[in-house]
């Protein structure tokens, strides 16, 4: 019953089966979606615009101001997203 966060590199494409799952199944919703991040790895998926890393929250919580900060020597980008409660609603899903 309490909110969950969960941010990570997941290493699961966001256009796969498995990502669906953790939304459909695990009852989460994708915070970074609340704008355009872009593609969090810089390596071999950059060019495909792959999201590999993920902010995902219990529905009824939202996203905002997703971004993706730099970090030197990774082959990937941070993920960064302000979480919280939806207006108030507790139904609501980001």
């Amino acid at each position: 019953r309490l909110p969950v966060v969960v941010v990570g590199d997941l290493n699961t494409p966001d256009r796969t089966a498995d990502f669906h799952r953790l939304l459909t199944e695990g009852g989460l919703v994708d915070a970074g979606r609340a704008g355009w991040a872009g593609p969090t790895s810089v390596g071999q998926w950059a060019p495909l615009l792959v999201g590999i890393d993920h902010v995902l929250v219990t529905q009824g919580w939202c996203g905002d101001a997703p971004g993706r900060p730099a970090l030197t020597r990774s082959d990937h980008r941070a993920v960064a997203a302000t979480v919280g409660p939806c207006g108030g609603d507790p139904r609501a899903v980001g």
